[in-house]
């Protein structure tokens, strides 16, 4: 099963050209000429509106001189890594490369959310479904909701990095504190926002995994000034900087910030539902303050709604809280980063045979269909409906989880 998946979503996406991914080619294809000024956006911004002559040039080159290209907004060294392998193969080549890896890593997550799924039957002597029905699950969530398959369109790294929080989160529960830390602080290497993941060890009182983490991400942190150097992390961390100043505005957002914004708008009777192209508009200071009391009342709110419930329930509820928390309320809420709750949420079925939660899962998976998702694009006045859609399913699955958290399984 697990095998016919991987060959039809590789077969789908195979020669496609994957716009995530050319940011992270291109950057590296950059630093390999030398050309240190053209890997991020010039002029300090994180994004641009349109692509450096350079950038178009290469995606001309490449056979697509209309191709979107965004901004690289990851750590340098992967540009540095990956430089040398844009001198011997094309994007495509490369993007099918990287689709291989990245449906090999949800395979492994696949495998990985039964295994804990597995692990929460075993500690409340429930049921869950078979492993034909968990495939069949998770092959649907990966293929036929807009959440995966713009993650494979895109060919979004977040791919890899939900592989490795879900084995962190496999480690953390067999017991592998420091191993645990050490593949979380490589998943933070890769994208920021899982360093946020800490809360979830202090919460856990993983003091092992907090020092391995912090050893490992210092270890790899340190690794990438000395082989990169120090300027391009400096431009980094001015763009990621400048984040705090600004709000995303795009169809794909899912945080809190941009709905507070439009919230703000329909009180003042200046909203518009209209969204065209993603960009970056100014963010007031009650904004930022009400989205940091946001935070903090949902990491209090998951605390206090899983103390006392057995280890692996706990631990399994509050990692998918925290981390659906910690996304929405970050400046770039994307909705590729619903990949990981999305492969996780079958394990609800381990802990609640409820037909109440078995409808709510349900009716999320319709309306985050990608025909549901394609059919919203064609309608200019469903631009904040699709965020609130987006933002409202990551709040709906938290108060889910919250629910569960002490009810016994059936």
């Amino acid at each position: 099963m697990l095998a016919l998946i991987a060959l039809s979503l590789i077969a789908s996406y195979w020669n496609n050209w994957p716009v995530d991914l050319s940011a992270l080619y291109f950057a590296a294809h950059f630093y390999e000429i030398g050309a240190f000024d053209l890997v991020y956006a010039p002029g300090g911004e994180i994004f641009w509106d349109h692509a450096p002559a350079e950038w178009q040039a290469l995606a001309a080159a490449n056979g697509r001189p209309d191709a979107l290209v965004p901004a690289f907004v990851y750590p340098p060294i992967w540009a540095k890594l990956l430089a040398p392998v844009t001198q011997h193969i094309g994007f495509v080549a490369f993007s099918n490369i990287l689709l291989v890896l990245f449906v090999l890593s949800l395979v492994a997550s696949i495998t990985l959310s039964c295994a804990i799924g597995q692990l929460l039957v075993t500690e409340h002597s429930g049921s869950m479904p078979s492993l034909t029905v968990w495939c069949l699950i998770s092959g649907f969530a990966i293929g036929f909701t807009s959440v995966g398959a713009l993650s494979l369109q895109l060919l979004q790294p977040q791919i890899f990095v939900t592989f490795l929080l879900i084995f962190t989160l496999m480690l953390l529960l067999k017991g592998h504190n420091a191993w645990a830390g050490g593949v979380l602080a490589l998943a933070a290497a890769i994208k920021l926002m899982p360093a946020m993941l800490v809360i979830l060890l202090i919460m856990e009182k993983r003091w092992v995994t907090l020092a391995t983490f912090a050893l490992v991400g210092a270890m790899l942190g340190l690794g990438s000034i000395l082989i990169v150097g120090w300027p391009l992390h400096v431009a980094l961390l001015e763009r990621i900087s400048s984040l705090e100043a600004e709000i995303l505005v795009t169809r794909l957002s899912i945080g809190v910030e941009l709905v507070l914004h439009h919230l703000h708008q329909l009180l003042n009777g200046t909203a518009t539902w209209q969204i065209d192209q993603p960009s970056m508009i100014d963010q007031p200071a009650w904004n930022v303050h009400l989205t940091r009391l946001f935070l903090v009342s949902g990491v209090v709110g998951i605390w206090r709604a899983t103390r006392g419930t057995s280890t692996g329930r706990r631990l399994w509820t509050r990692f998918i809280g925290l981390y659906l928390l910690v996304v929405i309320s970050s400046p770039l809420a994307w909705l590729h980063y619903l990949l990981l709750p999305t492969l996780l949420l079958p394990g609800i079925l381990s802990l609640s045979r409820s037909r109440g939660v078995r409808a709510i899962l349900i009716f999320l998976a319709a309306i985050m269909s990608f025909p549901v998702f394609m059919w919203l694009l064609d309608f200019s006045w469903a631009g904040y409906v699709q965020v609130y859609l987006h933002f409202g399913v990551a709040v709906v699955v938290m108060a889910l989880l919250s629910s569960l958290a002490h009810q016994s399984t059936p």
